[in-house]
């Protein structure tokens, strides 16, 4: 299984940028999109994510409400996968090829 790991301290804009660039083009190239929101704790934001999220292919989030370093941040998406080829993602890092991933 292949995953994709986001760690994400959940700027709405942002985030919705990344996944529209997700969907668009290499969605299919991944099994498993795990997101991590990490210090995001307005309720309203936390809404849109999880109602956005639950649109995009092969997606899900978990979300904690105190912002941490990204290295922490991406111990705890390995542990929430049992992928054995992983991506890991930088919210401001886009794929602008499609294959990219794939190859």
């Amino acid at each position: 299984m292949r995953a994709a790991l986001l760690p994400t301290p959940g700027d709405p804009f942002l985030l919705a940028y990344w996944l529209r660039n997700y969907e668009q083009v290499w969605a299919d190239e991944v099994d498993q999109l795990l997101v991590l929101v990490n210090g995001q704790n307005d309720p309203a934001i936390l809404t849109y994510f999880a109602q956005r999220l639950a649109q995009v292919p092969h997606a899900s989030f978990l979300t904690l409400p105190n912002r941490m370093d990204h290295g922490r941040a991406l111990n705890i998406l390995y542990d929430a996968t049992d992928a054995d080829r992983l991506l890991f993602c930088e919210d401001d890092a886009l794929v602008r090829e499609p294959g990219a991933i794939r190859a």
